[in-house]
Order: structure tokens, then sequence, then C-alpha cells
């Protein structure tokens, strides 16, 4: 006997999980599908598994942890409208494998809790299909059903309206190989589904079932896949957190309820986990999530979640979502950033008006990024909010020809670089010889200022100052600039600047953004610049007229003959604006 387990198919019920793994790749108990299924296979029999030719890198990757050798066939298809279908497929491989044995064949996305040796020990010869009772005559609709006297089917029928049994096809079957011939004048013409050739065989030869009281589970929805974790055996990485292996916990407010499993790499910091499967490298804090599936490589922040799957390498706060319904919770940045605004999602808003903006999407900065053909999934990457400013405020802010923005980046990797802004450069002032200059505050996350002075791609020196909320830093004169979102949340930053200040974007544009980039792994220099210096600075706040603890705002319209140098910069000095820190190490 031979076996085959069918791991192919593009499970669209089950995006955005599926959306780039195959489904019999989804963990269950920290374990995929398909590894449950093969290390329930007696050890003697030759293992086949077939799957999608876009699946074969994570195949080979999980091939390669196996404790046994399976053979990988791989269907040259790329979507559910061109691959064979599940009986297609069996038959295509029984003539390309030449397979002259008997046939235990099961599907890859079925996780059960009967043995094989059990099921084997049942086969007499004729077909053997394994059933199990569903109990509801309404779940019985999703399935093959069959009808039984004594372990003979006697009728089965595919998804019937009208099912006239609870017992269904678990797609876990024995074909002798005296069925082949039969097999393939079926597929002739059919060759979509295991079900329909059961229903033909049933008509033309004996059929046997075995009927298991054992679980079984078709992880064919999320509400499937969430009924089989929420029941499976519990292994590793499940419970109180004494027990995760690998994984971080953050505070004193952690709660773990019913069947939770989180992968190694991860952290949770004062959230509550219910009935939840949290794979690697994410990130929770501040939650509270409720049969949920967290992808690998999210960052989940002051979220309620419920009844949902979250993509990989999603970032998202400030957020209710219950299924498809989602609502953003108001943040209030008055305190923060000294005036009154709070963010709702990416809106901002001032006194409950909400602010207009312009926004930068990826395709906007791809002839600025290090890859300019980088894959992500953010499309909008930040919003300039300019002019911000009560209406009080207008007359003094306008006398002193001085302007108040704020920005918001997303948090997120466009490839393996960190979002960030385009850069640019600031305009020569009228009669003099040096650009205007710029003052900026981080009200909310984490930034990275990437400053350059540069005539075209010669540059004297490059540096990288890091700022938290709170944190304010000058862009000198004839200083080029980038922002880069370093954190997990939105980076909300506020700056002020001339009223008649613009940007000029050519050489970040001509030479592919700024000097260097920041990636997941490091610091990177762009080959296209040359560079004398490089260095990590910090701000020197002893150089400049202000409270510190002031928001940027409320400085502004307190002191705002403070804020000339931004006008009238050549009559400052700003050699002592930064405090060199360290070299740049270059990953």
């Amino acid at each position: 006997m031979k076996a085959l387990i069918l791991a192919g198919g593009y499970a669209t019920r089950l995006w955005p999980l599926t959306k780039e793994k195959a489904k019999p790749l989804l963990l269950v108990n920290g374990k995929p599908m398909v590894t449950h299924v093969l290390d329930k296979i007696p050890s003697e029999i030759e293992v086949f598994v077939a799957t999608n030719e876009p699946f074969k890198k994570d195949f080979n990757a999980w091939k390669k942890n196996l404790h046994r050798p399976v053979k990988m066939i791989y269907e040259k298809t790329s979507n559910n409208a061109n691959k064979l279908g599940a009986i297609g497929a069996i038959a295509s491989f029984i003539k390309e494998n030449n397979i002259k044995e008997d046939l235990l064949i099961i599907g890859g996305d079925n996780y059960f809790k009967f043995e094989i040796q059990d099921f084997l020990a049942n086969y007499k010869g004729d077909t053997l299909i394994a059933a199990y009772n569903v109990g509801s005559l309404e779940k019985a609709k999703r399935f093959g059903v069959l009808s039984v006297q004594g372990n003979k089917v006697v009728e089965f029928a595919e998804k019937p309206q009208e099912p006239k049994s609870t017992l269904v096809n678990t797609f876990c079957c024995v074909f002798p190989k005296s069925i082949y011939p039969m097999l393939f004048d079926f597929v002739k013409i059919h060759t979509d589904n295991q079900g329909s050739f059961i229903e033909y065989l049933v008509n033309k030869t004996d059929v046997r079932a075995y009927i298991t009281e054992e679980d079984w589970f078709d992880i064919g929805s999320f509400d499937g896949y969430m009924e089989a974790h929420r029941n499976a055996s519990k292994e590793r990485n499940h419970d109180t957190s004494s027990k995760f292996f690998g994984v971080d916990f953050w505070g004193e407010k952690n709660t773990i309820k019913g069947n939770v499993f989180i992968d190694e790499g991860t952290a949770i910091k004062n959230s509550t986990i219910n009935n939840c499967i949290i794979l690697g490298h994410c990130m929770i804090e501040d939650s509270t999530l409720k049969n949920c599936i967290i992808d690998e490589g999210s960052y989940i922040s002051n979220c309620k979640l419920s009844e949902t799957m979250i993509e990989k390498g999603t970032h998202m706060s400030n957020t209710v979502l219950r299924k498809d319904k989602k609502k953003h919770l108001d943040r209030d940045l008055s305190i923060d950033a000294g005036i009154a605004v709070k963010l709702k999602g990416f809106e901002l808003y001032l006194k409950n008006k909400k602010v207009e903006f312009a926004s930068r999407f990826l395709e906007d900065a791809r002839p600025y990024l290090a890859k300019s053909k980088a894959e992500s999934k953010i499309e909008e990457l930040y919003r300039m909010y300019r002019d911000v400013h009560l209406d009080s405020d207008e007359a003094k802010l306008r006398n002193n020809h001085l302007r108040y923005d704020i920005t918001v980046v997303v948090p997120g990797l466009v490839g393996d670089e960190y979002v960030k802004t385009v850069g640019h450069y600031h305009p020569i002032i009228e009669g003099s010889k040096v650009t205007y200059p710029e003052i900026y505050e981080v009200i909310e996350g984490h930034a990275n200022y990437v400053l350059q002075n540069c005539k075209e791609n010669h540059c004297n020196e490059v540096i990288v100052i890091d700022a938290k909320a709170g944190d304010k830093v000058v862009i000198p004169p004839n200083y080029g600039h980038v922002t880069i979102n370093a954190g997990h949340k939105y980076l909300v930053m506020a700056n002020i600047t001339a009223d008649n200040f613009s940007s000029d974007y050519k050489d970040y544009k001509r030479y592919h953004g700024a000097a260097v980039y920041r990636t997941k792994d490091g610091w990177v220099p762009n080959s296209k610049y040359k560079v004398a210096s490089y260095k990590k600075v910090r701000p020197n706040l002893s150089w400049y007229k202000y409270d510190e603890n002031l928001p940027l705002y409320k400085s502004l319209i307190k002191n705002t003959y403070n804020y000339d140098f931004l006008v009238s910069p050549d009559k400052y000095d700003f050699s002592k604006v930064f405090e060199a820190v360290s070299e740049i190490k270059f990953s």
C-alpha cells in the first residue's frame, strides 16, 4: 500500500491566513495539519504529498523538519480556476507514478483523533471510507453524506440539500487497485471532488465505512479552524504563561483563558488572550483577543478583537474589530500635542472637525526606496496635515510667518525597509546662501530622523537621530531629511516651519532616497552616494531657548518670537545644534 496526502488548493475562505500559505501548513496545536496526518500513517507505508507549485518553497522547508521520508508532488497551477480537482489529482498521481498497489488517501487539511492503524485494520479489499457523525442534518449539508447497512455504504450524496443521515465523509479512504480502471474512466468526464467518485462507486461496487467516534474537524473555514483549535489536545504553548515556550510575558495584567496557542518569538504585555492562535514573532500589548487567529509578525496595540483573522505582518492599534465590523478608537493627543487634536484611525480631528490632508502612497514612494519593486500590503504610507492651528492663534502665526503641521506615518515594512517619508531639501532663502531650517517634535511613536548635508550625491555628513515621544529635533539650514517610522505604532509628529516654505524632492528621487536605509536587519548605505562621514547624534537642547517640557504648539504660541530662527536663520549659529554620539554601524 502507498499513501497520498492531498495538500493542494487555495482555501480562499481562510484568507488572509492562506493568501501566501497552503492550508495544510496552518498550525493546530503548534504543528502543521499535514504533519498531524503524516504522523498517523504507519511507518512502513511510503507517503506522497501532493500540493500546488506556488507552495513549493514552504513545503520544501516543511519537509526538512520531518522524521520520515516523503515524496513531494507539485501540481503546476496558480489558482483555483486552473487546478485539478481532488479526484483528477488522484487519478493523475496513480498514472504518472505507475501505482500498482492499493492507495490510502487523506486530505491534508483534516484534523482527526482516530488512529489510521485502526482504520486500516478494517480494510478487507473493498473501497473503505472513514465516516464521522456530525450530529446535525444542517451541518451534514456541507459534506458528502452516507447511509449504511452494517458497514456497507448503501447510499452516498455529495453536499445534499436534504441529507438522509448525519454520517459524513472525512476524506480518509482506501482505494483498492481493482477500482483504478473505473477511476480513469470517471475522470474523463469529472475531475472535481472526491465525493462524486465515491457516489459513483457506491452504485458500481461495494464500498465500506469505518465509523469513528473520535473527534474529526474539517478546517475549511475560520469557524472550523477555531473549533479544531479549541478541541485540540494540549501539547505545548497552551494555558498559563508559565507553560509557554519561547514567549515573553511583560507586565502584571496578562490573562490566558480557554485553549490558547502562542508560538515562539511572540511577546504579550498586559493583555487578555482567550481561545486564540498567535503565531511567531508577534507583539500583543494592552489588548483583549477572543477567538482570534493572529498570523506571524503582527503587532496589536490597545485593541479589542474577536472572531477574526489578522494577516501576516499587520500593525493595528486603537481598534475594535469583530469579524468584519471595525471601529477605530479615538486617541486624544491634546496633552502631548498642546493643541486640541485627536486621531481616529488615520484621520486627524481639530476640535472634532476633520482636518484636510495630503497623502503619500506606496506608488508615490517607489522611486525613493532601496528596492523600487518591493512588495507591501500598505498602500497609504503617510498623511500630511498642513497649517494646523486654532482660529484664535491664526493672526499670531501669520504675523510671524510661521506654520504648524502634523504628519502621521503608518508602521510596517515595504519589503525589508521601514516605512518612511520620501525625503526633501528645503529652498534657499531669497538673498541668502542658506536654506530654511525646520523643527520637529514626536507626539507619539518612535522616529529615526536621517539628515544629510550634500551637493547632489556627494555628502559632507549623514547623521541619524533617534527620537521618542516628546523629543524635539531641529533640521539645520542646508540639510535634507527623511523621517522613518522605527516603531510598531503610528508615528505622529509635529513640525514648525516658515509659512512660505516648500519642499525640493528631486535629488532624493534621483538617487533613490536618502544616503542610508533603515531595514529590519539594520542600517544599509545607499551605494549611489559618496559620504565623508556617518554618525549618530542627539539634539543639544541647550542650544535653543525654549521650555523642553512644553509641547511644541504651546511653546510656539506662548513664545512665538523664539521661533524667529526658522524665518531668519542667517542670524543664528547652528553649529552646536547636535551632540555626536557614535558612528552608524551598518548591517
